[in-house]
């Protein structure tokens, strides 16, 4: 009840019907009827402190070497088509770690592409980029996880030698070779115990990787586990054709101004935001998301078509009342999080204190504000207690007016 008043409250209908022409901040022009608006708010009015206000192009990193810049692009890319451990396995809801990677750099600690792996993909000339998501069932009696990574190389005959150098590694380092599975012969797989199983399998210029933990032992659920990893992610890679690396540069890198609304990166923020910006679609954000499988279907019913992610992730969605519908579930507060007040002059803010960090991005604190379809989420780690958090407020606050001079 309390949402729909806010909604409500939150609309100002236009007072005439027609064809509106607007020119817009972002390089577009908005055609269409009268619609429903944002609340008016005074953008002079807004504490914003020493955050940047206004839109601002994504370009190539000039501090970047340019193949650099072309596989992240590659690499955000491939995040669309990477199989989600949850529709494996439904209990796999709890987010773990979510990369894309163009070295070994990105590649988590606790990753199943250990240490020793990561010498195959070490100053090597063929790896393009890679992208791992691993989630697990939060179980302490009886837990349960599962991690599926994507790499891509120059060519298919890169991604054989490389998914056998691998899967040797593997044998080297203590895993017992295991029974092939047999629906996808290429594959091959170790164990280092009887409740854990690795797969490497060459897939065209892919090798896909499978790591999946059960608490009992016994090979049946990990075959089947790795089996259907396997044709999950199979079928994605086959629904696209990776780009030649020539090629992704002669297209625009935010053709339609969805990153141009979110944020830079400040000095202040960790350095684990400049490994995930870009533009994502719902299958790729997805993997960054808490509550996946209701987030897939919020995703849905809003509308969502595309994501745009620097500092802040910006969600576009079918039209305002779809935009507050997502800002409702995107701020809606867990078990043992606490609810903030929103900024100064922006009520219609859903700000969060999450119990637990996020394991990606590390922050504890979150603002969830929307103009017409966009809804933006901006984050902090909070040092503060109590319902306030200043520098959380002013982030809101500089996202809105970001959001706002776009139209």
């Amino acid at each position: 009840m309390a949402s729909t008043i806010r909604l409500k409250n939150a609309l100002k209908i236009t007072t005439f019907v027609g064809v509106l022409l607007l020119p817009t901040s972002c390089g577009s022009t908005v055609t269409g009827t009268g619609q429903p608006g944002n609340s008016d708010v005074d953008l002079t009015s807004l504490r914003t402190g020493p955050f940047q206000t206004d839109p601002l192009p994504f370009e190539v990193d000039p501090y970047a070497v340019g193949s650099e810049t072309i596989r992240q692009i590659e690499g955000t890319k491939l995040l669309g088509y990477l199989a989600h451990p949850f529709d494996v396995d439904i209990e796999l809801t709890s987010l773990d770690r979510t990369r894309v990677f163009i070295d070994k750099n990105a590649i988590p600690a606790d990753s199943d592409i250990k240490t020793e792996h990561q010498r195959v993909i070490k100053d090597n000339m063929s790896f393009v980029a890679g992208v791992s998501s691993r989630r697990t069932n939060s179980s302490i009696r009886s837990p349960k996880e599962l991690e599926i990574s994507v790499m891509r190389f120059a060519t298919g005959s890169d991604s054989i030698r490389a998914a056998t150098e691998f899967h040797s590694i593997s044998v080297e380092n203590g895993g017992r070779p295991t029974a092939g599975i047999s629906r996808f012969p290429g594959s091959l797989s170790t164990s280092s115990d009887d409740t854990s199983i690795v797969s490497w399998m060459p897939h065209g210029p892919y090798v896909i990787m499978v790591g999946a933990r059960v608490p009992k032992a016994g090979s049946t659920e990990l075959l089947a586990t790795a089996e259907k990893s396997l044709q999950l992610q199979t079928e994605l890679l086959d629904r696209q054709s990776p780009m030649a690396l020539d090629e992704v540069l002669n297209e625009p890198l935010d053709a339609e101004n969805i990153v141009r609304r979110s944020m830079i990166r400040d000095d202040r923020d960790p350095q684990s935001l400049r490994e995930d910006p870009g533009m994502f679609d719902r299958m790729g954000i997805l993997h960054y998301e808490r509550n996946p499988i209701e987030a897939r279907k919020k995703f849905e019913e809003a509308g969502v078509d595309l994501i745009g992610r620097r500092a802040s992730t910006v969600y576009r969605t079918r039209d305002l009342p779809s935009a507050f519908l997502l800002q409702t579930f995107l701020a809606k507060p867990g078990k043992n999080d606490t609810v903030l007040d929103p900024p100064f002059g922006l009520l219609d803010a859903q700000c969060l204190k999450l119990d637990v960090a996020d394991p990606n991005r590390k922050f504890d604190a979150m603002c969830a504000v929307v103009f017409d379809r966009y809804v933006a989420v901006v984050t902090t780690d909070m040092f503060s207690w109590g319902s306030v958090d200043r520098a959380l407020q002013e982030r809101a606050s500089a996202q809105y007016a970001i959001l706002k001079k776009c139209g």
